[in-house]
């Protein structure tokens, strides 16, 4: 025992730490040497086995640098961008440039360059970066801990900038930039942005998220070809108007801030596409927001509109919008265009009316509401392809549903519906139901569909469905073989089933051996007759005493109707069978 423990420590040593390192327990020897010396004296096979393993693994370059390799080291290749062919390097090893500075003379002529420094070595980039790389038009940096740049980096012909994921505080000189057109300083501790950001005048995309940014420079609107301007994730309250002249601008996203309000302005940017506004304080959107033709994909997830706002009836390209998390009761007007909804975790009672005349939708997420059911009129998004209404107080569905001849996915989870419309047995296309958590489900039918999904559901569904078909069958041939004479039609009789008659009035439905009465309030001779009699079965035979009283018998046992207004014998005995006539005997005379 004491031995398999001691091979099961040095297994977990063997696979918890790197090859080429030594042993945390101070031994001088190289762990993987200790390994295949323990697999050749005839250790387990599971130390063989890990032995082999870690034998196969080849040291990476992701944690020494000790030495340097100059082939793994840096990178030269060519790529084509806009029909040009580029000369690029990719360095992984800052240490490279700084013992070989041969190295620069073969970087003297790239024009994208592109640093990693897992280790951290530099906290700020060195001046000759920029200096001897005098045809640079790209320049990426990420995942450092560099804080600041060389003013020589921001020069003329530098047209993108890439410095994400890392610790950068400031971008001062960067107006000397003036070719930039791309510029990436996500997820670094910027405060703010230099106020002579707006001299960049061929920016077409700014990405600042992910920083502590309070606002925008009041030159902001002057970066006329913007197209793309990222600033969410950071602590903006509010966005400057003259936003409204970026008219170039298709891409907008300001999630993740402070926000209560959107600016006026933002109606006059024709061109905008795509709006993102999650996680802020919105609970309206601006007047005219319908002017916005070519917007396709609206973002208001988490936010506190209490409804879906009326201007988004009107918008001719609005094909997805998601407003998660809010607190929205009702859809006040439909969106035609509209192809993607996400209403999650809000407050609907029920699927709103308005939400069923999207006839173009495709996708619809409802879950985690308070909908009780689901309308008929469900069966009017025949594009419906995804449904999804988990988590809601759901306790039946509709047979409707088959009208959704798209539908491919279905979600019921954690509803409270008992079980399926056989309409789900004719829908071809569904390929992914998912009913699991509801406690209410049928039992064998959740047992089918734990064990082989939709295929066996639909299989238990129809022996189910099988089973109900024979049962209803032989009841139904049941209840005939119990049908007696006096339950038989004839001209002259009624169905002693049935309290109707072919005439108003109807009083009394009597019942005796051979025969079925009608009877009403004329007749005279009516005896209403007491519980126990009108309980009475009828008898199975007539004595000689009661053979000729079968019309007080059928009178006695009458139920009375109350509603009666006429009392007539509007019913008639069926005439009594007479007796075969004796042949006579005849004398006839001799011949």
């Amino acid at each position: 025992m004491a031995f398999k423990k001691s091979l099961s420590k040095k297994t977990k040593r063997l696979t918890s730490v790197e090859p080429g390192t030594r042993d945390p327990d101070g031994d001088t020897n190289d762990l993987l040497l200790r390994g295949q010396k323990i697999a050749s004296k005839g250790g387990s096979l599971r130390m063989r086995v890990m032995s082999a393993i870690v034998g196969n693994t080849q040291p990476t370059r992701s944690k020494l640098f000790s030495t340097v390799q100059a082939d793994s080291d840096c990178k030269l290749f060519s790529t084509t961008v806009d029909n040009e062919s580029k000369l690029c390097a990719k360095v992984f090893n800052p240490l490279l440039l700084e013992k070989n500075p041969n190295m620069w003379n073969s970087l003297a002529s790239v024009q994208r360059f592109e640093l990693e420094d897992p280790e951290g070595i530099l906290t700020s980039i060195p001046k000759h970066y920029a200096t001897n790389m005098q045809h640079l038009e790209s320049f990426s940096i990420t995942w450092t801990r560099v804080k600041s740049l060389p003013v020589e980096l921001f020069r003329q012909g530098l047209k993108t900038l890439s410095l994400e994921r890392n610790q950068i505080n400031s971008l001062d000189g960067i107006e000397k930039a003036v070719d930039l057109s791309n510029l990436d300083v996500s997820s670094n501790l910027l405060k703010e942005l230099p106020k002579t950001l707006g001299q960049l005048q061929n920016l077409t995309t700014l990405k600042i998220s992910g920083n502590a940014v309070a606002e925008l420079p009041a030159n902001f609107g002057s970066l006329n070809r913007l197209s793309t301007l990222d600033c969410s994730c950071n602590r903006l309250s509010v966005l400057p108007n003259c936003i409204c002249n970026l008219t170039e601008l298709k891409s907008l996203d300001v999630g993740n801030n402070s926000l209560s309000e959107l600016p006026n302005g933002l109606v006059n940017l024709p061109n905008l596409e795509d709006l993102q506004a999650q996680v802020n304080q919105l609970e309206k959107l601006p007047n005219g927001f319908g002017q916005l033709t070519k917007l396709s994909s609206l973002n208001l997830r988490k936010n506190r509109f209490t409804e879906v706002p009326p201007q988004l009836s009107g918008m001719i390209s609005l094909h997805t919008l998601n407003m998660k998390d809010n607190n929205i009761r009702a859809f006040p007007s439909a969106i035609p265009t509209l192809k993607t909804l996400i209403l999650d975790s809000n407050n609907l009672e029920e699927i709103p009316e308005e939400l069923v005349k999207c006839s173009n939708l495709q996708m619809a997420s409802l879950q985690d509401n308070r909908i009780v059911t689901i309308p008929a009129e469900i069966g009017n998004l025949s594009s419906l392809r995804v449904l999804h209404l988990s988590r809601n107080q759901i306790d039946e569905v509709p047979e409707d549903i088959g009208a959704l001849g798209q539908l491919r996915h279905l979600s019921l989870r954690a509803t409270q519906i008992k079980t399926l419309p056989n309409a789900i047995l004719a829908m071809s296309e569904l390929v992914k139901l998912d009913v699991t958590e509801c406690p209410r489900f049928d039992q064998d039918l959740a047992l089918a569909y734990e064990n082989g999904g939709l295929a066996q559901l639909r299989e238990e569904m129809c022996r189910q469905n099988d089973r109900a078909t024979t049962t209803t069958t032989e009841t139904v041939q049941g209840n005939s073989e119990t049908t007696t004479d006096y339950q038989r039609r004839s001209p002259n009789t009624v169905d002693s089933s049935s309290t109707e008659a072919p005439n108003s009035g109807v009083a009394i439905v009597t019942k005796s051996k051979h025969k079925t009465m009608l009877w009403t309030e004329q007749d005279c001779n009516f005896i209403r007759p007491t519980e126990d009699e009108a309980d009475e079965p009828p008898q199975s035979h007539q004595t000689p005493e009661n053979k000729n009283s079968g019309d007080n018998e059928s009178r006695n046992e009458g139920v009375a109707i109350d509603d009666c207004s006429t009392r007539a014998k509007i019913g008639r005995e069926r005439p009594p069978i007479q007796p075969k006539p004796k042949p006579r005997k005849v004398d006839l005379p001799d011949t």
